[in-house]
């Protein structure tokens, strides 16, 4: 029970790899604060923890919307008494070009990827520090580390990030606050899935994301809970030597 204890903040946690973190912390004995601005999914999900009789709240929020961030956070401080560990992990996505790419989804997508961790690190920072073993953990993505193309949005917001990563990892490294980025490659979650879809062709869903998993070399689509795992490791006191890491979960995409 690497983590049992810690008061987590898990941002986009209704769903997805946000979802498994949520799970795999509180499995572990953590208190955990969801917050997303899906209300029905994000209670879902905390209902069930404290069904197992975990310790978890839901709280919902745009985590793109700087105006909601300081009085969030301090709410779930003034919760769970204090806050540990912060898993940034909500994102938003376009599958466009440059050509096709316009204003609107450009800042929708910079703002979740990129604005929103810095702004709810900002927020946190002062409880990381007070915990005297504070840790963030972000969502990359192995897109933010090569080139993909077809989403320059979320692609250029994602390496924004990572920098983001060793940018503040070296700011709060002498102050016991870590900083790592987690970077999954191609997950099976709701967002991936939404990126496949067409509305064109609802029914070869399944076949675009076969072909998807083609490309991964150990052949498969990895699983949320196998990204939460390596978050819940990143944001516990084994991994406290651990700060300014990118650390790609992707099946070997990155290795070719």
């Amino acid at each position: 029970m690497r983590v049992a204890g810690k008061r987590v903040l898990v941002t986009g946690g209704a769903s997805g790899i946000g979802a498994a973190s949520a799970r795999r912390f509180a499995a572990e004995g953590a208190h955990v604060a969801v917050v997303d601005r899906d209300a029905e999914r994000g209670r879902a999900v905390t209902d069930e923890l404290a069904g197992r009789g975990a310790s978890a709240r839901f709280y919902r929020a745009d985590v793109g919307d700087p105006g909601v961030v300081g009085d969030v956070v301090t709410q779930v401080a003034a919760d769970l008494g204090g806050i540990d560990v912060l898993h940034s992990n909500a994102g938003a996505v376009a599958g466009s070009t440059v050509e096709d790419t316009d204003l609107a989804d450009w800042d929708r997508v910079h703002a979740v990827n990129v604005r929103a961790p810095w702004l709810w690190t900002k927020a946190a920072l002062p409880y990381l520090l007070r915990s005297g073993a504070g840790a963030v953990v972000f969502t990359g993505s192995t897109s933010g580390m090569v080139g993909f193309p077809g989403a320059i949005a979320y692609t250029s917001s994602k390496g924004g990030l990572l920098n983001l990563t060793r940018s503040l990892a070296l700011e709060l490294a002498e102050r016991n606050v870590t900083v790592n980025a987690v970077c999954p490659g191609h997950i099976d979650t709701p967002m991936t899935r939404g990126f496949f879809e067409s509305p064109d062709d609802p029914g070869g869903l399944e076949g675009r994301l076969a072909a998807h998993a083609a490309t991964v070399p150990m052949k498969r689509l990895g699983r949320p809970e196998e990204v939460a795992a390596f978050v819940v490791f990143l944001a516990s006191d084994d991994a406290r030597f651990c700060t300014g890491g990118i650390y790609p979960c992707d099946g070997g995409m990155t290795a070719a």
